[in-house]
């Protein structure tokens, strides 16, 4: 069995970035598999993006004719009538306030809602995406498969050293669903405040000097290491005391369950793809409310926590059953086709 991978290269995606190498690695040894990168070359006019949404488009109309299963990575990736389409998340179109900023980014929106419609199957990570493909896009059903992403439990695992006080972690970049902004209000809320780690890439300048001025007002500690590599943001897994992330909306939340592979306590917002992927192993914040956050903090922070408990959640998250079941799909595909 053939197939062709697609998937846009941004640096500043760690998600998507983390899903297509895992997958790819794990697909591997059970098909023959070519991947087609597209790169976003990033040139600027004026300060402003430009050349990135320019370069993956041409990329993407400049792709040959394949042999096989074409299986796009993301809709940003994907050629028209791709085979296989995995959608992370529906949040573009839900937040349109936050993520229509130009000419270009609606165009985008356009063509990667184009992608989704045009799919033969969808992979999604959670039922909640699920639904909203379905509500959304109309799609049938029977046509939008559920496959959750993996963690590395070898490579997320506790380690012996020693937890800082009062350190709240955070995964992810300025973006606005990300909610940094009352996270920082939150941290300034607990007692005695703690301090704020951000690790994730500088993208969303704008929303950055906010979350910076926020804290600077309030007094809040925030530390900003920038990108780390996968052995450093280990370490701050293991010496953050909990890790906070109190996103408007998530597709499936892999930074939370990496920190709980690491056997750290999370606080997130309480949305349905938390729900469905971590239980009670989490403590459940109201994302709107500073005062909610804070007091979800304290308490993650005065509870007896099992490392050996939270690991189990995140294990049960494995890359080598997210390629089974996307092969799964391959074959159903192939014998759609040999009908």
């Amino acid at each position: 069995m053939r197939v062709v991978l697609t998937w846009s290269r941004d640096p500043s995606q760690t998600g998507l970035e983390r899903y297509a190498k895992e997958l790819v690695r794990a697909l591997t040894p059970h098909a023959e598999i070519e991947v087609v990168e597209l790169a976003r070359r990033e040139t600027t006019i004026f300060g402003r993006p430009l050349g990135g949404y320019l370069s993956i488009w041409l990329q993407k109309a400049g792709l040959r004719r394949w042999e096989g299963l074409l299986h796009a990575l993301d809709p940003s990736s994907s050629p028209a009538e791709p085979d296989i389409l995995t959608v992370h998340d529906m949040i573009p179109f839900k937040f349109l306030h936050l993520y229509q900023r130009g000419v270009l980014q609606a165009l985008g929106h356009i063509v990667n809602l184009q992608a989704i419609l045009s799919a033969g199957r969808v992979i999604v990570p959670s039922e909640h995406v699920r639904q909203d493909v379905l509500r959304l896009c109309g799609r049938e059903p029977e046509e939008v498969d559920v496959i959750p992403e993996g963690v590395d439990a070898d490579k997320f695992k506790p380690l012996d050293l020693e937890r800082e006080e009062r350190t709240i972690l955070f995964v992810g970049d300025n973006n606005p669903r990300k909610n940094l902004s009352r996270l920082v209000e939150a941290v300034g809320l607990m007692k005695p405040p703690g301090r704020l780690v951000r690790i994730g890439s500088t993208k969303w300048r704008h929303e950055r000097r906010r979350v910076e001025e926020t804290a600077r007002k309030l007094g809040v500690e925030l530390v900003e290491p920038g990108w780390l590599s996968d052995d450093e943001l280990l370490a701050w897994y293991n010496r953050a005391s909990v890790f906070a992330f109190p996103s408007l909306d998530e597709g499936f939340g892999l930074p939370p369950l990496e920190a709980l592979a690491c056997g750290t306590p999370v606080v997130v917002s309480d949305i349905p793809p938390h729900r469905e992927h971590m239980g009670e192993a989490a403590i459940y914040v109201d994302p709107y409310s500073p005062e909610s956050i804070a007091e979800g903090l304290d308490s993650a922070l005065a509870e007896k926590w099992s490392p050996t408990k939270l690991r189990g959640v995140a294990e049960r998250f494995t890359w080598g059953r997210c390629a089974e079941e996307t092969i799964r799909v391959y074959r159903e595909m192939m014998d759609d086709f040999e009908r």
